[in-house]
């Protein structure tokens, strides 16, 4: 499935979750490319990923992205794990200099890199869509 873009509502923009749990289930295996995700008005970039739904949970598999200079590729399955309603993310965030890429994410320019990587897991409450910086838990 290629989508040139794909527009989401804002959170807060519709009641309750951005997706329930009893949407996996109905899901079915399809590979995705989108040009350009954007959530209300915010750009979330380009992406590229299988969803499979497997046991009760929904993987996307092969995720890679690249969203406001940021690089995504996920090392494991990105999972929604239906059971928990929580999604984990396990790969690498690569990033030229931090000061341009800091302030599209709403936070200062304080810091200059010629390059940054992030590795690690990651998880949050809800689907992958209800993705927030401040609900992050992992290392």
């Amino acid at each position: 499935l290629v989508l040139d873009e794909v527009r989401l509502p804002a959170p807060g923009d519709t009641p309750g979750a951005p997706l329930p749990v009893s949407v996996i289930g109905q899901v079915p295996a399809t590979d995705v490319v989108i040009g350009r995700l954007l959530v209300g008005e915010e750009d979330y970039g380009r992406w590229r990923f299988e969803l499979r739904a497997e046991s009760g949970d929904l993987r996307l598999r092969g995720l890679e992205a690249r969203l406001r200079d940021v690089d995504v590729a996920a090392t494991e399955d990105m999972v929604w794990r239906g059971a928990t309603d929580t999604t984990t993310f396990t790969g690498t965030l690569r990033m030229t200099n931090l000061a341009e890429v800091l302030p599209q994410w709403g936070y200062a320019a304080n810091v200059e890199t010629e390059s940054a990587e992030l590795t690690g897991t990651f998880s949050w409450p809800g689907s992958p869509i209800a993705f927030g910086l401040m609900k992050l838990a992992g290392t």
